[in-house]
């Protein structure tokens, strides 16, 4: 069919009516067929054939008000069914599906490809801890690392040696600064 349209399926509430135009605009401007249904505030449903990623991307940016940057290396097309699933989940499955990565800081996402994003530096940073065992920290930081990130800890000088690339690194230092704080003591009279 030559005539592509999007078909919007959804009752929107009063705060997705907006994201809905803004899909509806995307889709117009690329001439694809698609399908995006909002279920809830956290959950979407999409169907497309042949529709460009940076357009998918798109709507999931969109949908999920968090701003995505791609590079020139980042294009192809996606055909895609996903029902009634969270945002995030729908990002990773396309960017998988598609062998892209990305990285997150913040409210923004860049998504690249594999070899690019192997090319970026590592550096290596030491957290002395005050408060706080290491393994504690290990395991909240553990699930912010990229694929290449490495996490180590010194006992005897209770300190954590992280290697990744630098906005991760950054972000881990926000969460290490948060978690080793000094325990609150309650006083009883």
């Amino acid at each position: 069919n030559d005539n592509h349209k999007l078909e919007e399926v959804a009752t929107l509430s009063a705060k997705d009516k907006e994201i809905g135009k803004l899909i509806a605009e995307v889709f117009s401007k690329a001439g694809k067929e698609g399908v995006v249904t909002i279920e809830d505030s956290n959950t979407i449903t999409l169907d497309f054939k042949d529709a460009d990623i940076n357009t998918v991307l798109r709507v999931l940016s969109l949908k999920s008000k968090i701003n995505i940057v791609t590079g020139p290396e980042v294009q192809g097309t996606v055909s895609i069914r996903l029902e009634n699933v969270p945002w995030e989940k729908a990002l990773e499955v396309v960017l998988r599906t598609y062998d892209y990565v990305y990285e997150r800081d913040g409210n923004i996402i860049r998504v690249t490809t594999r070899e690019k994003m192997a090319q970026e530096p590592v550096i290596t940073q030491t957290y002395v801890l005050n408060y706080t065992r290491p393994q504690e920290v290990q395991d909240a930081v553990r699930e912010m690392l990229t694929e290449r990130g490495r996490i180590r800890i010194a006992e005897r000088t209770n300190t954590l040696i992280i290697t990744d690339i630098p906005s991760i690194l950054y972000r881990i230092q926000e969460v290490v600064k948060r978690l080793d704080r000094r325990t609150p003591q309650a006083f009883i009279d």
